[in-house]
């Protein structure tokens, strides 16, 4: 079973600088990174619950080849995944608990 999701906006802004600076570093990086963030993302669709909680509730699914996280929140009540980040593995945890 698939479940629904949502990106903030916060997240969409995370995604497109992302692509944004990839594809400034070589042409066409930024599409293999959004195919890794798409592929991550229907692995969370049909499988929230494969990741482990790392911060009350949010779950952090890697991407792979770049060195990046899917910040997500599974609602069990709703059945619906809600995507508040997409962030750099080095950078500060912190920033997304701005957004939840």
């Amino acid at each position: 079973m698939s479940f629904p999701s949502k990106i903030l906006p916060d997240a969409r802004l995370d995604i497109i600088e992302t692509i944004t600076w990839y594809n400034e570093q070589q042409a066409g990086l930024g599409k293999l990174f959004r195919n890794a963030l798409t592929e991550a993302i229907h692995l969370i669709r049909e499988q929230p619950l494969l990741f482990a909680e790392r911060y009350r509730g949010v779950r952090l699914a890697p991407l792979k080849k770049f060195p990046y996280f899917v910040y997500y929140i599974f609602d069990e009540q709703l059945q619906r995944i809600v995507i508040i980040a997409v962030l750099h593995g080095g950078r500060n945890p912190e920033v997304w608990k701005e957004r939840v």
